[in-house]
């Protein structure tokens, strides 16, 4: 599928890379405590493990008080109650943001997607204009979702949470479709903007930093998709007191930024750290890989003191930067995304090999396999934070065993 856009991505990520830190030893399996303070606010009566979605709670969102309480004990089982599909079917659509689109996913009904081909994205319009005529073929370029266009949403259900998603440097909005669908289907609405500022188009562009920066699209996609009159239906859909921010690499660092908002009551940081930044006291959720090489989870680690409770991070043995994209799957019945720009005869720097040995390299756990446990930590998190589980289900040292032989370290505070 896609061919030479995402070697240009690797390289641009690799660029701009923090530096430091050797990654934690894949092998680590053991756990910290399973201690985590629920929400203070008084969320809806739904069972914890339940596979019903978020119902609507009649508080606000809710505030913490940084104690740590003990959760109720927990059956291996919950440790991956969400990692499968939600109730729910996936509808997506595309609204714009002035000059820049954001496209959002949301829950749908069940059985209306019956007869429709998934929703695509084409990878083309993220290129250059100059260099988008280049690739003829759709064939690499193209690929589908788990979601549909045009679906209705749920006649009885709702209002549903909101999900802010921030994309990582030459990135782009639908990076991590494997996880912002996953959501929908579990009754979150998922928004994400492209940052025009240091999405993929900039980086190939040279005008990375350039325009809007990345909290004020989040920012300006939270007033878009509760705006009445520029969607009623899906601004109906949407519970504005209940919001989180979700984010990778780069976009993990503007989810800790956006999260001082008060309209923000979670945030999310997938491979990427709180250093140098003040994180607010509010239920946290940090996920690294001990084989990422760009947001090492030592790093993540040395940053975690800091930040305020209830905070919870994992940190999953032998997942890489990619694994947290759509990315390393993609090619891989031919020698990967590497060899098939190495065959069209794209030059690839030296930076660029090593990134991609590094990011989906066969020693290294796969990408796929990774994405139920991704999906399972930030659907339990977000179902918690927000309040649809009195208790954070399946999160503590019940994950090790649930998981295994995927190593799992947690820690919490």
């Amino acid at each position: 599928m896609r061919r030479l856009v995402p070697l240009v991505l690797l390289a641009a990520v690799g660029a701009a890379a923090c530096a430091g830190g050797s990654s934690t030893t894949a092998g680590t399996a053991a756990t910290g405590s399973s201690s985590a303070a629920p929400p203070s606010s008084a969320g809806p009566t739904t069972t914890a493990g339940s596979s019903t979605s978020d119902t609507p709670s009649s508080s606000a969102a809710p505030t913490t008080s940084g104690s740590v309480t003990t959760s109720p004990s927990v059956t291996v089982d919950a440790a991956r109650r969400y990692s499968g599909p939600g109730p729910y079917e996936v509808g997506v659509l595309e609204l714009t943001m002035g000059d820049r689109p954001v496209t959002v996913w949301y829950p749908a009904q069940a059985g209306s997607s019956a007869g429709k081909a998934k929703a695509t994205f084409d990878m083309r319009t993220l290129l250059p204009a100059a260099e988008r005529s280049k690739v003829t073929s759709p064939d690499g370029a193209v690929f589908a979702m788990d979601a549909y266009e045009g679906l209705p949403t749920p006649n009885d259900d709702g209002p549903f949470p909101l999900v802010l998603f921030s994309h990582g440097i030459s990135g782009y909005r639908t990076q991590s479709s494997f996880l912002t669908t996953h959501l929908a289907s579990w009754g979150f609405v998922v928004a994400a903007p492209e940052h025009l500022s240091r999405d993929l188009t900039a980086v190939l562009s040279g005008t990375v930093g350039q325009g809007q920066d990345d909290v004020a699209d989040l920012r300006q996609s939270l007033a878009v998709v509760t705006d009445p009159a520029r969607d009623p239906v899906l601004a109906r859909v949407i519970d504005a007191r209940r919001v989180a921010v979700v984010g990778h690499s780069l976009g993990g660092s503007a989810a800790i930024k956006l999260a001082a908002d008060p309209s923000i009551a979670t945030y999310v940081a997938l491979a990427s750290g709180p250093t140098g930044l003040t994180p607010p006291p509010k239920p946290a959720l940090y996920v690294a890989g001990s084989a990422d090489v760009i947001a090492p989870a030592e790093r993540v680690a040395q940053g975690f003191p800091a930040v305020p409770a209830p905070k919870r991070l994992v940190v999953i043995g032998g997942a890489t930067h990619l694994s947290f994209m759509d990315y390393c799957p993609i090619g891989r019945d031919r020698g990967g995304m590497l060899a098939i720009a190495k065959a069209d005869g794209v030059s690839v720097p030296d930076l660029v090999t090593k990134l991609v040995a590094d990011g989906c390299d066969a020693k290294f756990l796969r990408a796929e396999d990774a994405w139920p446990l991704i999906d399972e930590l930030v659907t339990a998190h977000l179902r918690w934070a927000l309040g649809a589980d009195p208790a954070p289900v399946g999160l503590g040292d019940e994950l090790a065993a649930a998981w295994a032989p995927i190593p799992v370290t947690v820690t919490t505070g």
